[in-house]
């Protein structure tokens, strides 16, 4: 091991000017409580954060704001949200959609894919949305299973196969699962990960739904 690394102070240095955005700084058009952690990527040359924010008062739900940014310093929010909740998109999944916040960015070619929690009954699931130019979103799926949290995919694929990296709702333990091409039938909702069961011993599966999904999280 390189001891010498760990002295040296050419590593990382906090800017200066401490680039926070906070509920007083946004600049939104309505009172803001809180902002919380984002997404990060680029776009079009300029630093782009997708900022999940709280209104203030409980006035409303989050929601998730485009900022840009040319110097990574400045940024300029967008005055409309770019995500409220599944608005209908998935009727079963928008039950559990109603806090959306911890986005997770990762550019696939032409594609930004989001990955983000949503809240059933039984623990933390993963959704997955995608866009080209940040304006429309499309939504292709449920990628994680409770009990998940804060899945993201890896920018560039191996043996041909997208790879998603999960962590377990209050747990240590990292999930890995692999896809080929991204589309609504080839989303790999569980991990290649066996054996994890439920407290009462049994594990967790798929089942149909009555309304026709893939799958019960009630």
């Amino acid at each position: 091991m390189n001891h010498n690394l760990y002295r040296k102070e050419n590593i990382l240095h906090r800017c200066e000017r401490n680039p926070i955005i906070t509920p007083q700084n946004i600049g939104l058009p309505y009172p803001v409580d809180a902002v919380f952690n984002c997404g990060q990527t680029t776009y079009q040359g300029r630093t782009l954060l997708l900022l999940p924010v709280a209104p203030a008062h409980g006035n409303g739900k989050p929601a998730m704001y485009v900022a840009t940014s040319e110097n990574g310093v400045d940024f300029e929010v967008e005055p409309e949200p770019f995500i409220t909740s599944l608005n209908g998109l998935e009727p079963d999944l928008k039950l559990f959609d109603e806090w959306p916040i911890d986005p997770r960015v990762t550019q696939i070619g032409e594609w930004y894919y989001i990955i983000r929690p949503i809240q059933p009954r039984i623990g933390t699931a993963c959704i997955m949305e995608r866009t080209r130019d940040w304006k429309k979103r499309e939504y292709l799926g449920c990628v994680a299973l409770p009990c998940n949290r804060v899945s993201c995919l890896f920018p560039e694929t191996f043996n041909g196969l997208t790879v998603r990296v999960g962590v377990n709702s209050g747990s240590p333990i990292r999930r890995i699962s692999c896809t080929g091409e991204i589309t609504n039938n080839s989303l790999p909702h569980r991990s290649t990960t066996s054996g994890r069961k439920r407290k009462s011993g049994r594990p967790f599966r798929r089942k149909p739904h009555a309304a026709g999904s893939r799958f019960s999280m009630g």
